[in-house]
């Protein structure tokens, strides 16, 4: 099914297939545990991130829809059963409300 991957690492926004299981959301995240961080009403889309991002060394995040998130996002679209089916959203919409960041160092307020 197609799914948008949002790779804070590399600040880029593509779409992917895979099979939309937790196996797949866990190598594609590159995690353990993951859970809801957006759910659209309108379309039914889901934004699935590490459930433990804020515990890692990250240094890279992103910001959608006013959200914080640490590590990289997923989004799939689903279904009336809560089943995760191919994303309704598109990359420009997405794009348009969601903006990368990396943490910087307090020592010297460089990024990171």
């Amino acid at each position: 099914m197609k799914a948008i991957f949002i790779n804070s690492e590399t600040r880029e926004i593509t779409y992917i297939d895979n099979a939309g299981d937790l196996g797949s959301l866990y190598l594609t995240l590159n995690c353990d545990m993951v859970q809801i961080g957006d759910f659209n009403q309108t379309n039914g889309d889901t934004l699935w991130v590490d459930e433990e991002g804020l515990l890692k060394e990250q240094k890279y995040g992103f910001v959608y829809k006013t959200k914080e998130f640490v590590g990289s996002g997923v989004i799939y679209g689903s279904n009336i059963g809560g089943d995760n089916v191919s994303t309704r959203s598109t990359i420009d919409d997405v794009a348009a409300e969601l903006l990368f960041y990396r943490f910087e160092t307090p020592e010297t307020n460089k990024t990171i």
